[in-house]
């Protein structure tokens, strides 16, 4: 069997996997933990989103269900990506998607543009 990353041996004469796995994971997890918190800001901003744009909750419900429709129909398509050019492209790409739209999330002049830069904020989560 081929192995896809170089091991060298631990002190005790076993091969060491991944080397750099807590670092990977650590990235991971940051990564996550941008996306998770994503999502509680704009849940706990909701009530002071209804006030500002003069909206109900039925509308502002597409605030948080156009980014989570958007982020699940492009998952797979992320993945495969990541496959061919790379996971660490796909994921600094993503992250610097998921930080632009934000910004223009935060600069939204009404609802409509608000939903519209969440799906594409989407395709970054």
């Amino acid at each position: 069997m081929v192995q896809a990353y170089p091991t060298a041996p631990s002190p005790e004469g076993r091969p060491a996997a991944y080397p750099d796995r807590w670092w990977t994971l650590s990235a991971a997890e940051c990564c996550n933990f941008v996306v998770y918190m994503d999502g509680f800001i704009v849940t706990l901003a909701l009530p002071a989103m209804a006030r500002e744009f003069g909206v109900g909750l039925s509308v502002l419900k597409w605030v948080i269900v156009a980014y989570r429709l958007t982020v699940m129909v492009t998952l797979r398509t992320a993945g495969r990506l990541a496959d061919i050019w790379g996971r660490r492209h796909i994921v600094v790409l993503r992250m610097g998607v998921l930080v632009m739209t934000s910004v223009l999330c935060a600069l939204a002049p009404t609802v409509e543009t608000l939903i519209a830069f969440r799906v594409f904020q989407g395709v970054g989560g």
